[in-house]
């Protein structure tokens, strides 16, 4: 699931696990949770969980959609559906309850079929998989550094980079990056040293 829907499912069962953790107004500790009972969120949606969320409300509720569609909430009432929610004595719609899975029973009751997405980020902050910059910045890095630009000047001199102008080489890229010319590992001197020869060179 998205941050943004992940933030509503863990507000929800922090709701629902609210009913089992801390004390009780005169002090009493509220009684542990069962394993085997299920997690019931019946809270406000407006105001509480908006509140609680710092979400409008259209969002959640399409947040919402996401986590019933998914299986992580189960709608408990009404539990016929097309039934017609009740209303309190003020005539207000009464709030819909929800039964808000753990992690595990989510893995449990996909009996294998669910997987969690990998991981983004190694323990040591690198990425798990790096995916392709865009041209434009690639490029923009490449002109940044002597190295980069030596290996432009190279590319162009060898005629890897077609085009007149500017615009028309980076059209040429974006539809073939992998003519996108690679910055070698060089100091600055050599950078120099090679930007000297290709700049001699085509005179």
């Amino acid at each position: 699931m998205s941050g943004a829907v992940y933030k509503t499912y863990d507000a929800m069962r922090a709701m629902a696990e609210s009913a089992y953790t801390g004390t009780h107004g005169d002090g009493t500790p509220k009684r542990k949770r069962d394993p085997n009972e299920p997690l019931v969120f019946c809270g406000k949606i407006r105001p509480t969980l908006a509140n609680h969320t710092n979400t409008s409300i259209t969002q959640l509720y399409e947040h919402i959609d996401i986590l019933l569609k998914d299986g992580w909430l189960y709608e408990a009432e009404p539990l016929v559906e097309g039934a017609k929610r009740e209303r309190n004595a003020k005539g207000h719609l009464m709030p819909v309850v929800y039964y808000v899975l753990t992690h595990a029973e989510w893995l449990a009751i996909g009996k294998g079929e669910r997987k969690c997405p990998p991981y983004r980020y190694k323990p040591d902050g690198e990425r798990e998989e790096k995916g392709s910059q865009p041209v434009d910045f690639q490029m923009a890095e490449l002109v940044k550094h002597a190295a980069g630009r030596a290996a432009l000047f190279a590319a162009r001199a060898a005629g890897k980079l077609p085009g007149k102008t500017w615009a028309e080489i980076m059209e040429n890229l974006r539809k073939h990056p992998e003519n996108l010319p690679i910055k070698k590992r060089a100091d600055e001197k050599h950078a120099k040293d090679a930007l000297a020869r290709i700049s001699g060179h085509g005179r």
